[in-house]
C-alpha cells in the first residue's frame, strides 16, 4: 500500500492504523506535514511571514520534505513509537 500524500510504500511498521477503505493511508510524517506546513513555513521563511522561500525546501521529494518539516518542528519519535 502506498501513502496517499507522497506515493511511497507504507511498511507494516510505518502504518498508523489498519487498512480501511474509509481511512486514507499516509506516513506519520506526511500527516504531520499536511498539518504543520513545510519546513520553510515552520521556520517563517515563506511568504506567510514576509519571506520569499517556498514552503518546502527545493530539491526534496514529498516524503523528504515531510521529514524535514517534522525535524524543523522538533518532533521526534522513540524506538518504542512514543513521542519524545
Amino acid at each position: 500500500m502506498n501513502c496517499e500524500r507522497c506515493g511511497e510504500p507504507i511498511t507494516e511498521r510505518e502504518r498508523l492504523c489498519d487498512p480501511s477503505p474509509f481511512v486514507s493511508q499516509r506516513h506519520r510524517e506526511c500527516v504531520l506535514r499536511s498539518i504543520l506546513g513545510g519546513a520553510n513555513h515552520i521556520r517563517r521563511l515563506c511568504s506567510c511571514f514576509g519571506g520569499t522561500a517556498d514552503p518546502d525546501p527545493p530539491g526534496l521529494s514529498r516524503r523528504e520534505a515531510a521529514r524535514e518539516a517534522v525535524r524543523a518542528r522538533g518532533i521526534t519519535r522513540g524506538d518504542d513509537g512514543t513521542q519524545n
